[in-house]
C-alpha cells in the first residue's frame, strides 16, 4: 500500500491552492518533507488529479517515445522536469536516466531490452566451424583492423571534445539561468 493516499495528497494540495497555505506551513503540519509537498502541488499543477495517483503498474516507453523526449532536452534549454511534464511522464528521474543511457551508450541503449532468463546453450551450437586463416589473410586482416582502429580512436576523441563542448555550454546556460533568477 502507498504510503500517502490519493485523498491525503488530494487534501494537502487543496489547503495550499485554495486555502492559500504555504507548502512549508502543510509540510510542518502534517511533518512530511516539503520537498515531497511540493512534488504533489506540481504534479497536481500539470497533470490534474491523475498527477496524484499512485502508478500501479511500471509503464513501458517506445524507442521512439523515449528519443523524442531526450532530443528535447538535448535540443531545448528545458530542465528535466519540464520535459518530464511536456512527455507526461510521472517523474523526472525517468528523463534522466534516459538521457544518461543515451550519452554513456547511444541510442541503442533505449530500445527496448529482452527479458527473462538467458536460454541454454547446447553443446551442438557451442562449436562454430572455424575457418583456417593463412598467413597472407592474417597480415592484411592485422593492418585493416588497425587502420579502423585508428579511426575509432580519432572519432572517440573528437567525440570527447564535442561532449565537453556541451558539457561546457550547458554549465554556462545553467549558471546564466540562476544569475537571472537571483535578480528576480
Amino acid at each position: 500500500m502507498a504510503k500517502y493516499s490519493y485523498d491525503f495528497k488530494k487534501r494537502m494540495v487543496s489547503e495550499i491552492i485554495n486555502d492559500g497555505n504555504s507548502i512549508r506551513y502543510i509540510a510542518k503540519k502534517y511533518n512530511i518533507r516539503k520537498e515531497t509537498v511540493s512534488k504533489w502541488v506540481r504534479a497536481y499543477k500539470t497533470r490534474s488529479d491523475s498527477g496524484l495517483h499512485r502508478n500501479k503498474t511500471k509503464k513501458g516507453y517506445s524507442y521512439e517515445f523515449k528519443m523524442r523526449a531526450v532530443a528535447r532536452y538535448l535540443e531545448s534549454d528545458l530542465t528535466y522536469t519540464e520535459v518530464a511534464n511536456e512527455f507526461n511522464l510521472s517523474s523526472r528521474s525517468i528523463i534522466y536516466h534516459w538521457v544518461k543511457e543515451f550519452r554513456n551508450s547511444g541510442e541503442d541503449s533505449l530500445r527496448p531490452k529482452k527479458r527473462g532468463r538467458r536460454p541454454v546453450v547446447t553443446e551442438k551450437k557451442k562449436h562454430f566451424e572455424q575457418v583456417q586463416p593463412t598467413n597472407d589473410n592474417i597480415y592484411d586482416e592485422y593492418q585493416a583492423l588497425k587502420e579502423e582502429l585508428e579511426k575509432c580512436q580519432i572519432e572517440l576523441n573528437n567525440l570527447r571534445i564535442d561532449n565537453e563542448i556541451l558539457k561546457a555550454s550547458r554549465r554556462l546556460r545553467l549558471a546564466e539561468e540562476a544569475k537571472r533568477n537571483a535578480k528576480h
